[in-house]
């Protein structure tokens, strides 16, 4: 199969498999918006889109992906690609930690043992 440099996914950067990712995170499913979404903020197969790649973390992290919750809240409590939002991160790691997620146990934890 030979190369077209003209085409769609030469043009916007991104392979055929995240595109059919996008499509995926697009139709609602949540572990393609997570994982569409890391893509974004690491430029994997994409150009990278820190602003779209929170987005779509956000919206699977709102949808009750326990990772992403875990992700999304962490970045909101360093201000990692986002501006911070001490309570409003607390409140998705708490969600991912009362869903059994180890890591946001341990970080929920420290929270709590630190005062907020």
């Amino acid at each position: 199969m030979s190369s077209n440099k003209n085409s769609v996914f030469a043009i916007t950067g991104e392979s055929s498999s995240n595109h059919y990712l996008k499509k995926s995170a697009d139709g609602g499913y949540v572990k393609a918006q997570y994982e569409y979404g890391n893509k974004l903020l690491n430029g994997i197969g994409i150009n990278a889109n820190t602003a779209l790649g929170i987005e779509y973390l956000k919206k699977s992290a709102d949808s009750g992906y326990v990772q992403a919750q875990y992700e999304y809240g962490t970045r909101l409590l360093n201000g990692k690609d986002i501006d911070a939002n001490t309570d409003l991160g607390i409140e998705y790691v708490e969600e991912s930690a009362n869903s059994g997620h180890v890591l946001a146990q341990y970080e929920y934890g420290i929270i709590l043992l630190n005062g907020n």
